[in-house]
């Protein structure tokens, strides 16, 4: 019981410092969840920073953001940082407004490799991209 408090505690920390990333506060990244099933990260679209000349979310957002959920997904079994190695996306449908969501998950590991996949979903319910990709674990800097 524990052990399981310690790693809830371990994860709410995780949470935290990943809404401080510079580059999630500056896309408007929000962590919803982190668990070992999965992963969920939002972003309420602005249409003034997301989007693209055809006023649809930019690829570069979706990619991003199944990018992070992907990498904080392998938290709950590791914590060494991570870098990704490879990322296939697959962008299926657009989206000009609203919230959107991304969830992510662990489908494979090895000592210091991970695979994972994630989807982008528009609060309608509708999958807007989807990818996997593979991580390598590196050493932790020193402090």
């Amino acid at each position: 019981m524990e052990h399981e408090r310690l790693w809830d505690d371990r994860l709410r920390e995780f949470k935290t410092k990943y809404d401080e990333v510079p580059y999630w506060k500056h896309l408007g990244v929000k962590v919803e969840s982190i668990s070992s099933n999965e992963t969920v990260v939002s972003l309420d679209v602005d249409p003034a920073i997301h989007t693209n000349y055809h006023a649809t979310v930019h690829g570069g957002v979706y990619a991003s953001i199944l990018d992070n959920v992907m990498g904080l997904s392998i938290k709950p079994f590791d914590t060494d940082p991570v870098v990704t190695t490879q990322m296939s996306v697959h962008f299926l449908s657009a989206a000009s407004e609203g919230t959107i969501r991304a969830y992510g998950k662990v489908i494979h590991r090895t000592g210091r490799t991970f695979t994972t996949q994630a989807e982008v979903r528009h609060e309608d319910g509708t999958l807007l991209a989807y990818a996997t990709a593979s991580f390598l674990k590196i050493k932790p800097k020193k402090e």
